[in-house]
């Protein structure tokens, strides 16, 4: 198969980001397929009040939330002086590189514990968001979506699925779930930090994903 691919995304970014940028350049593109790479951090990433638990302030000041109705900015001062002085002070932006250092070394990814009400809300703002692209790009358009390896929050698959599924979207899920039995095995396939991949490992996660696609385009 023969394809052009025009990449889109940016690191943190979440499905409201995803769906923003989708529609600026959707029609522009005009894709025939659709392969949205979800993350089930996504999840926690679209949720306000999940995201001011996290240890990553750069992605929780300057993320933007769906916030009564709309897809907005935090609001006030100090989020506004964050995003001024992380965008134009090199200076502050290592500081501030160096105490979210500190604090995931302590905490972790979040600072509390996440309780199942506000993931239950997240999963309804996703759900609404990805309902939201269905709409934009209309009933033909294939619509692939992958998962990223987490095992920690593994059980928040079995939704990410429904929703695809949902949206009469295609969940691919070997690449995901054979990365984290690789993982198990202590095979090599991460990056040193632990969580992202390393080349072998994207090589295993895209022939599968690859072939997933393959099989529904073909039928």
């Amino acid at each position: 198969k023969d394809f052009e691919w025009f990449v889109i995304g940016g690191s943190g970014y979440g499905t409201i980001q995803q769906y923003l940028i989708l529609k600026e350049y959707y029609d522009l593109i005009n894709p025939d397929i659709i392969l949205h790479q979800f993350c089930i951090n996504d999840f926690f990433d679209n949720n306000i009040n999940i995201s001011s638990l996290s240890t990553t302030q750069s992605q929780y000041f300057r993320r933007p939330y769906y916030i009564n109705g709309k897809i907005e900015k935090m609001d006030g001062l100090i989020p506004k002086l964050y995003r001024f002085f992380y965008k134009n002070s090199f200076i502050f932006k290592k500081l501030d590189q160096i105490y979210t250092y500190k604090k995931i070394v302590k905490y972790g990814r979040y600072t509390k514990n996440i309780d199942k009400g506000l993931i239950n809300e997240s999963i309804q703002i996703t759900s609404l968001f990805l309902n939201k692209i269905r709409e934009w790009i209309g009933p033909d358009t294939l619509y692939f979506s992958i998962n990223c390896a987490d095992e920690k929050r593994n059980f928040l698959s079995k939704h990410w699925i429904d929703l695809i599924k949902n949206i009469k979207g295609f969940p691919i899920i070997e690449p995901s779930n054979t990365i984290i039995n690789m993982k198990k095995n202590n095979e090599d396939v991460n990056h040193e930090d632990g969580g992202h991949l390393n080349d072998n490992g994207n090589k295993i996660y895209g022939e599968l994903t690859a072939l997933g696609m393959l099989r529904i385009i073909n039928d």
